[in-house]
């Protein structure tokens, strides 16, 4: 009987001693220093941008780290999140202002906050910039003109909307707008029709228009909308939102009368746990910086983070300074030069 017992007891430490050591590798702990050490990366939604890229991203990664194997997984942003709190992941795919809002509960995290682990700043890739679409023979030229126009900015549920709601508001105009909520796959067809007087339009990392804006660009002549200088400043005083211009190329074959579009922008890239070990996220943001040039030839995506990592790295993360950097990443940015004096530097955890 004692036998069995025994037996027994020792069945549940081995267990016990299984499920840490898988959680350790899980988060990033190797357990002595040539121990493989796995990372659970979500990747945003299948049919994404940064998903489609996650396969060339991990091998990027598992052949400059020794003993790192990044396997990357499909999953919304919010859900990413959710499971870097959990600690079953160990980074997920998401842009500033899903970390602000994380680590302040609110937003989708308001009413089921993060635990006490939170994805922070790490690594920023690329920017989507949006901007106003309108028909180029309409009377509608500048972002005052929309006071009284229909215009759409997509759904609620959307970031780019949320964003650019947060944006309108911020200049005083979403009360004077006739919104029309669409989803954005529907934005072409309504401009198209008449049915709204303007609409957003985004590109992802100044090559890559989505289907909407391509619609919009084969099937409507197109204007796009001027920004004044102070409406431009006030994008910056929008927590996670940059003011910037992307190529009028990146967005639309024809002419439509300029080389830059002026828009606003949330930057894109992974995002490590605070709990997840410093040493191993500093040679990943290491190796992405010296390899910058390597990674824009996986994706075009990765072209305006390889052009100058530096000024994007400072863009992204100035523009939510009050959602600490991963004490990795940080240790890296300060030994390039790039850490600001309003940046916030995680704990680490030993």
């Amino acid at each position: 009987m004692k036998r069995n017992v025994t037996k027994a007891f020792l069945r549940v430490i081995l267990l016990g001693v299984c499920a840490m050591s898988l959680m350790f590798a899980q988060r990033g702990y190797a357990q002595t220093k040539n121990e493989p050490v796995s990372w659970r990366v979500i990747c945003g939604d299948e049919a994404g941008l940064a998903y489609a890229i996650s396969g060339g991203l991990s091998k990027f990664l598992n052949d400059r780290i020794p003993n790192l194997k990044m396997l990357p997984e499909p999953g919304g942003t919010v859900l990413g999140a959710r499971l870097v709190s959990k600690g079953e992941a160990a980074a997920t795919y998401a842009h500033q202002t899903l970390l602000w809002e994380g680590y302040h509960n609110k937003g989708p995290f308001q009413k089921s906050p993060l635990g006490k682990v939170k994805p922070l700043h790490t690594i920023y890739f690329y920017p989507v910039t949006m901007f106003i679409v309108t028909k180029a023979d309409s009377n509608i030229r500048t972002i005052d003109d929309l006071a009284g126009k229909r215009v759409s900015l997509g759904i609620p549920a959307a970031g780019l909307t949320t964003a650019s709601v947060d944006l309108f508001k911020a200049w005083g105009l979403w009360d004077k707008i006739q919104n029309r909520w669409m989803s954005l796959n529907d934005l072409a067809d309504a401009l198209k029709a008449g049915n709204v007087d303007a609409v957003l339009g985004w590109t992802v990392g100044d090559f890559s228009p989505p289907t909407a804006v391509v619609q919009m660009d084969t099937y409507t002549k197109c204007r796009v909308l001027d920004i004044s200088d102070e409406q431009k400043k006030t994008i910056g005083k929008v927590s996670g939102l940059v003011s910037r211009d992307t190529p009028t190329r990146a967005a639309f074959k024809q002419d439509i009368g300029v080389d830059k579009i002026p828009g606003w922008a949330l930057w894109f890239g992974f995002q490590w746990g605070s709990d997840v070990d410093a040493e191993m996220v500093y040679k990943s943001v290491k190796s992405f910086f010296e390899g910058a040039q390597d990674l824009a030839k996986i994706s075009k995506a990765f072209e305006v983070f390889a052009a100058d990592p530096k000024a994007a790295t400072i863009a992204a993360i100035s523009s939510t300074p009050d959602v600490p950097v991963h004490p990795g990443a940080s240790k890296y940015y300060k030994e390039i030069g790039i850490w600001q004096k309003n940046w916030i530097e995680g704990k680490a955890k030993n």
